[in-house]
């Protein structure tokens, strides 16, 4: 194979191999951006009980290492599951902000 012909395992042509570094920048930075979204998610749910939140904090975290392969395979197959945990997500978020925006109406006017 010619030296200036970067070609993949699977054939593919122009392709450049990522560096370790990379790599892990890139998994490091997935795996901070899943766990905000997680931290988020569940205070939102949780409100005021800190029980539930710790809970809910050690189960994602479970969750997250136990079945990351399963659930990015059920991703892959099926995409409408992603629409569903955004869907979730936002819901949780706009109720924050309501909440929020309740809490402080008092206070600012």
């Amino acid at each position: 194979m010619p030296a200036d012909h970067a070609a993949g395992r699977d054939g593919a042509v122009g392709l450049r191999r990522k560096t370790f570094a990379q790599a892990t920048l890139q998994i490091v930075a997935a795996d901070l951006s899943m766990s905000l979204d997680n931290v988020l998610a569940i205070a939102g749910a949780a409100r005021d009980h800190p029980f539930i939140l710790a809970f809910g904090l050690i189960l994602s975290i479970a969750l997250m290492g136990i079945a990351a392969n399963l659930i990015a395979s059920l991703l892959q197959k099926h995409r409408w599951i992603a629409y569903i945990g955004l869907a979730i997500i936002l819901y949780v978020a706009g109720e924050m902000i309501y909440r929020g925006v309740c809490e402080l109406r008092p206070v600012i006017g």
